[in-house]
């Protein structure tokens, strides 16, 4: 027996071509199975969003960008009249304004997206057919997100004759400066130098080696006057540019370094060891996002806003939990009238 059929169960959906005929539609094809399988929208896509009567939409909007138009899925037939499409979302019903559109399509689409536009929206669709009223409601759960900041572990090795040497402390010192002065046009720095020495014995003649970390970022002095030269509000792709380049020039420094030990005969005491530079690439949010592999598949390596009964303070990737927040993008834990 063929499935039952109705004519108020016929969306319009672009993924399933020639899934209706004459205004009917079966249940059991692959109408069915394609809207049981939506559940996030991809952060980049480019067409229209499409909801769901099975579950809840995740959509993701760049901070301070534009989303695709979120569609509900609307039901054509010809004895039916036009439907009443009512669209509501965290703060009440919505009406068209700077950050939130209806198009004539009846989509909704943000613009300027900011952490507060984060929540549910559903879409409410009415119609009136052989004097009965049809209603169906899409839920979508809207999530701002932006892209992970970009730093650097880095660490070098110097050999030293000995670590009661005093010197090396003044290596440590020289060595940021001058990173520092070479990285001052790029807005970057080098900052939290650690540093421990290893006594070596080689075939019984003594030396000693002296590890050096330190991190790369792109936040040194005035790198918020760089961020306002991009004309942008969200400036991480601009701040991982720098890095990037930064990076770059501290390999060639260490290079240059190399080139020249290896003219010189004999070595300074304290010299770098050719090929000792290291690197590890680290990823940070801003305050009030996080990543969340599980929970965001489709924007896995996103820094998405922190959901309710969370927050982030720091820069760090992972929002933490607290009862008392209670909307996206919290940066503190209020409880007990006390910000943690």
């Amino acid at each position: 027996m063929s499935s039952p059929r109705s004519p108020l169960l016929c969306p319009v959906y672009a993924q399933v071509p020639n899934a209706c005929t004459n205004g009917m539609v079966d249940l059991g094809t692959t109408l069915l199975e394609s809207l049981q399988t939506v559940e996030e929208a991809h952060p980049d896509v480019q067409g229209p969003i499409y909801g769901s009567q099975w579950r809840t939409v995740k959509v993701y909007v760049r901070l301070h960008g534009s989303s695709a138009p979120i569609l509900c899925p609307l039901k054509h037939h010809k004895d039916m009249g036009s439907p009443q499409v009512e669209w509501h979302g965290p703060y009440g019903k919505i009406y068209s304004g700077r950050s939130k559109r209806i198009k004539d399509d009846k989509s909704l689409v943000f613009s300027n997206a900011y952490p507060d536009l984060s929540g549910f929206y559903t879409c409410t669709v009415q119609y009136y057919y052989n004097g009965q009223r049809d209603i169906s409601a899409n839920t979508f759960e809207v999530f701002v997100f932006t892209d992970p900041e970009v730093s650097f572990n880095m660490a070098v090795t110097y050999q030293i004759d000995t670590c009661s040497n005093i010197d090396m402390y003044l290596v440590v010192d020289k060595m940021q400066e001058v990173l520092n002065i070479m990285l001052q046009m790029l807005r970057c720095q080098v900052v939290h130098p650690k540093m421990n020495c290893k006594l070596d014995k080689v075939s019984g003649v003594s030396s000693a080696s002296m590890h050096i970390i330190f991190q790369l970022d792109a936040f040194g002095r005035s790198w918020g006057d760089a961020c306002k030269q991009t004309h942008i509000r969200d400036c991480t792709d601009a701040s991982n540019s720098r890095v990037e380049k930064a990076r770059t020039l501290i390999q060639n420094f260490f290079h240059k370094q190399e080139q020249m030990l290896r003219r010189m005969d004999p070595k300074p005491i304290i010299h770098y060891i050719a090929g000792s530079l290291t690197m590890e690439r680290l990823y940070n949010c801003k305050p009030g996002y996080g990543i969340h592999n599980k929970k965001h598949h489709t924007c896995s390596n996103c820094c998405v806003v922190c959901h309710p009964g969370s927050y982030s303070a720091t820069h760090e990737t992972k929002c933490q939990g607290c009862e008392d927040s209670v909307t996206y993008g919290e940066v503190t834990c209020r409880q007990f009238g006390k910000d943690l």
